[in-house]
């Protein structure tokens, strides 16, 4: 015990290194902080949702000693914290009427992950609501102090323009992509623990990964407050809804990976994909996401994962 509370312990200290990195201003060192809640779930998912706690509880001293007590509260919230929740929803289990274990699944994990942005964006806007303009107008004014300090150039004019197009939409662009890297760290923690022989559960089968059932209702739900009223709820609901559709994207992800197993060029037509997720962006994950929609009624990869007849 005393030899895996130091490993935890040394994990938390890699995940506040990681983060830390930031700090340092060197080129690319964000890259490295993106991926500081790996060491927490690979303790999290090898060793126990117990020792997770200990891995947090030192990447928090570590952070909180070399940044700040606010960035440290920022580490615990952001990443440690959700972290070590997701670890130990992760371990649950019970026995199914054939004796087989039944793990937590996967899908349930990622709308777990969905509405911990959903409860955070949530009450960020209920705290700026007393703020002229709300949340929007902080963003807004925040924005504009950036422009205003850049100097006048064809830049700056462009960056304006990006600015207004970003700002009603920046909550929700934050929050995405806190879902995906959570889920993508989380995907690390459990292919590490299990290269290490450490991993105590198998690891979740995302092909056949399933949205939600309350998915689609918040997600059209969110979609009708953000058209229908403006400012306000109608500017939560606007980013909210971006967020409710995550799921059906991974459901997406799951038919395209369904039907490249069917293909003789497998390789090429998954790599040939993500090359144009990456290139597309936005309008790529919006179609995906509608395929995931999509697949939620016709069932596509059930038709996809029966042998062919040739």
């Amino acid at each position: 015990m005393t030899r895996d509370a130091f490993i935890a312990a040394a994990a938390g200290l890699l995940s506040a290194l990681l983060l830390t990195t930031v700090a340092t201003g060197a080129p690319g060192m964000v890259l490295f902080a993106l991926f500081s809640q790996v060491p927490i779930f690979v303790v999290g998912l090898g060793l126990g949702s117990k020792l997770a706690v200990v891995a947090a509880a030192s990447g928090l001293v570590v952070t909180g000693i070399y940044a700040g007590a606010f960035t440290g509260a920022f580490y615990l919230v952001v990443f440690a914290g959700p972290a070590v929740i997701l670890s130990a929803m992760a371990l649950r289990h019970r026995q199914g009427e054939d004796g087989a274990t039944i793990w937590y699944p996967a899908d349930r994990l990622l709308g777990w992950i969905v509405v911990m942005a959903a409860v955070a964006l949530a009450a960020i806007w209920l705290d700026a609501s007393d703020a002229e303009g709300g949340l929007r107008g902080i963003i807004e004014r925040l924005l504009a102090d950036v422009v205003q300090q850049m100097p006048e150039s064809p830049l700056r004019e462009s960056m304006t323009t990006w600015f207004d197009v970003v700002a009603p939409r920046l909550p929700a662009i934050m929050a995405t992509a806190w879902v995906v890297l959570t889920a993508a760290n989380g995907a690390l923690g459990q292919w590490a623990a299990r290269r290490l022989g450490r991993a105590l559960r198998p690891a979740p089968d995302f092909a056949d990964i399933q949205a939600p059932g309350w998915a689609f209702y918040a997600l059209a739900a969110a979609a009708a407050i953000g058209l229908l009223i403006g400012n306000g709820i109608g500017f939560l609901g606007g980013n909210l809804a971006p967020l409710f559709a995550i799921p059906f994207f991974f459901v997406g992800l799951a038919v395209v990976h369904a039907y490249a197993r069917r293909s003789q060029a497998r390789g090429m037509v998954l790599a040939v994909f993500y090359m144009l997720l990456i290139m597309l962006g936005f309008v790529a994950m919006v179609i995906v996401a509608v395929l995931g929609i999509a697949e939620s009624f016709a069932n596509w990869r059930q038709r996809l994962q029966r042998p062919s007849t040739t």
